[in-house]
């Protein structure tokens, strides 16, 4: 859909009717999954569906749901359209819930040793976006970015991690603009 205000409303009433109020995440994550493995423009915008229930309704459980199942997935080095459609995913919504890709990245981490190139890149990528998020909180005054740096950083190891840190080092971050609730 181009128009922005009409998809945002076929998203509300997706995640108000269907899955907040009327028990139907089981079906509206294995459409959403089904629909990005399938069709590869729809990988942005299934990407918008579990943040509007997110940042609209304070419901993270689909989110969640998906990136578990995500994370359980194993791609081959032959396979490239699905491991490109799901990374496509991943990197667009640790774009717009980074909060909720944290919560769950122990579980996606196990990509990093995944034959699949896309989906080792959007391991990296990710862990890129939830540093700059990260650095950009006002949670940094406290000790929990100790703790998690040291975890996130041991990962990052390879030559093609550290191209990804230019865009990182840039300082474009605000405190105020780093939990805004900004969703195209």
């Amino acid at each position: 859909m181009q128009s922005q205000p009409i998809k945002l409303g076929v998203y509300k009433v997706i995640c108000l009717a269907a899955v907040k109020h009327h028990g139907h995440g089981p079906a509206a994550q294995t459409a959403i999954i089904q629909s990005f493995q399938y069709y590869e423009h729809l990988s942005e915008p299934m990407a918008e569906c579990p943040n509007v229930l997110l940042k609209e309704f304070d419901h993270a459980q689909l989110g969640e749901e998906i990136l578990r199942e995500i994370a359980a997935k194993s791609f081959n080095a032959q396979d490239t359209k699905g491991p490109r459609n799901f990374s496509r995913f991943l990197t667009q919504f640790a774009e717009w819930a980074p909060r909720a890709v944290l919560k769950q990245i122990s579980l996606l981490l196990s990509h990093l040793d995944s034959e699949s190139y896309p989906m080792r890149m959007a391991i990296v990528e990710i862990i890129d976006c939830l540093t700059r998020k990260l650095a950009c909180s006002e949670d940094l005054m406290s000790d929990a970015p100790r703790r998690r740096n040291s975890s996130m950083i041991s990962t990052i190891c390879s030559s093609s991690a550290l191209s990804t840190f230019p865009p990182t080092c840039a300082p474009k971050c605000s405190p105020s603009s780093a939990d805004s609730a900004t969703y195209p």
